[in-house]
This record gives structure tokens, C-alpha cells and sequence, in this order.
């Protein structure tokens, strides 16, 4: 049983449909096409969630194995895609899988799961399920957000400021349980890489639009948040990732 399955029936409605979700995904959207990745893929994902990335992928005119280790959510992934290619994975076990692929893509954090031997793991795994000069594409998040301080600092919270700077996991809520969660830099993840990998790109996804969690008081406040999403489009440099709530990184297969 996965962590994610007591939050799989509100997912969509809690961020997925958000303004907030919406523009964030629109964010890393436009990255993969930034990087040529919308078409002719043969797309592995890891830590599908409902299935709404690789319903687009499909929309691009790709091929799409979505994965997840929950089945609550591949169950509500199911529901929205029925023709969609979907399977239980642990992303620990993606060393199991046989077949290559030209894209390995992990949207929103899912990689956040991995503790740093895993995540290291994770990336020597993850080179041989590629083809040669195959992307593989992550969206993290990293330990600097200023969104997060500036809420903890609003709450009057402020024993909890920097609170994603830090080497140890944190007790995040998912749901109605609890998710050991571990912040990277994107230097974090180059010192991870190895031999296997060359960094294609580092981009920023929601510097101005805020996290997920703020999304109820943005839902009402269109116009506001119209301008963030603005600034958002021409704020790509690749040294504000680490204070974004996530950030975009390629990396291509040597």
C-alpha cells in the first residue's frame, strides 16, 4: 500500500484543477517543448499520479507507459485515460523494467520521495531503461523556495523558515498520512549524476506562482495571479531554480 493512495480521489480537485496546478504544469510544458520532447517519444513516467501528464503525452502523439506505485491513483488514471498504457512501479525497481525508452519523465516532486543513496540509485538505474542520447527529465523540489519562507514568516511560523534547507527528510502531509520527503538543489543533483548523464537544462517552475498548498487563497484572485504566471514566462535563468517551488531539469544520456 502506497502513502498516496488516501489522497488519490481529491488529487485533482486539490491541485490538478487548481489555477495554481494548472499554471505550474503549463510551466513544464513549455520546457519539454523547449527541448523538442512533445513528439515522437517513446515516454516512460515515473510517479504518473492520475494520469493527467500522460493523457498529454498521448495528446502530443507519443507512446506512454505511466507508472505509479499507488494504485489509488492508477485507479483514477484508469478512469480519466481508459485507452492509456498504465502499471504499477516502484520507481526503487525501475532497474526491473526490460524495455528502453526515449524519454523518462517525473513531474511534481515525485522524486522528492527518494532518499539520496536511492536517488543515486535511481539515476545508475534509470540510464539503462534509456536509449542512447534519451532524456531524462525530473521537475524537484528544492530547498530554497522564498514562496515557503514568506508563508512560514506570514504563519508567525518562524522556527520553521528554511525548513527545505536541510539534509534530513521532512514529514510532509499527503493525504491522511505522512510522507518522509528529502529537498534537493539542482547542485544536489549534479554531484549525483555520475558518468551517465550531461545536464541539458535547469529551468525554474513556479517562482512567482506559488505552491500548491497556497492555491485556495490564489483561486479567487485571477487577475493576480495572471500576473505571476507573466512573470513567470520570461524568469527562466537557470539560478533562480533552487527558489522556485520546483524546478525543471533535463539531463540527456551520454
Amino acid at each position: 500500500m502506497s502513502e498516496f493512495d488516501s489522497a488519490a480521489s481529491g488529487y485533482d480537485l486539490e491541485f490538478t484543477k487548481t489555477r495554481v496546478g494548472q499554471a505550474q504544469r503549463e510551466q513544464v510544458y513549455r520546457a519539454l517543448k523547449a527541448d523538442g520532447l512533445t513528439r515522437n517519444q517513446s515516454v516512460l513516467e515515473i510517479n504518473c499520479g492520475t494520469g493527467e501528464d500522460a493523457l498529454q503525452f498521448h495528446h502530443w502523439g507519443n507512446t506512454v507507459l505511466a507508472t505509479d506505485f499507488s494504485e489509488e491513483m492508477l485507479e483514477v488514471a484508469r478512469k480519466k485515460f481508459p485507452k492509456g498504457d498504465f502499471a504499477q512501479l516502484d520507481m526503487k525497481n525501475i532497474g526491473n523494467l526490460e524495455n528502453q525508452y526515449s524519454l523518462i519523465f517525473s513531474n511534481f516532486g515525485g522524486i522528492n520521495c527518494l532518499s539520496p543513496e536511492e536517488f543515486k540509485q535511481f539515476l545508475s538505474d534509470t540510464s539503462a531503461c534509456l536509449l542512447d542520447n534519451g532524456y531524462l527529465v525530473l521537475v524537484i523540489m528544492g530547498k530554497k523556495c522564498w514562496w515557503d519562507n514568506f508563508y512560514l514568516l506570514m504563519k508567525g511560523k518562524w522556527s520553521k523558515l528554511r525548513r527545505r534547507n536541510t539534509t534530513k527528510p521532512l514529514e510532509v502531509s499527503v493525504g491522511e498520512t505522512h510522507v518522509k520527503t528529502w529537498y534537493y538543489s539542482p547542485k544536489d543533483v549534479k554531484r549525483m549524476l555520475g558518468e551517465n548523464f550531461t545536464v541539458k537544462h535547469v529551468k525554474p517552475i513556479g517562482l512567482y506562482v506559488p505552491p500548491s498548498y497556497m492555491a485556495p487563497f490564489f483561486e479567487k484572485k485571477g487577475f493576480l495571479l495572471s500576473l505571476l504566471k507573466f512573470k513567470d514566462r520570461f524568469v527562466r535563468l537557470p539560478l533562480f531554480s533552487n527558489f522556485s517551488d520546483h524546478y525543471y531539469i533535463s539531463l540527456t544520456k551520454k
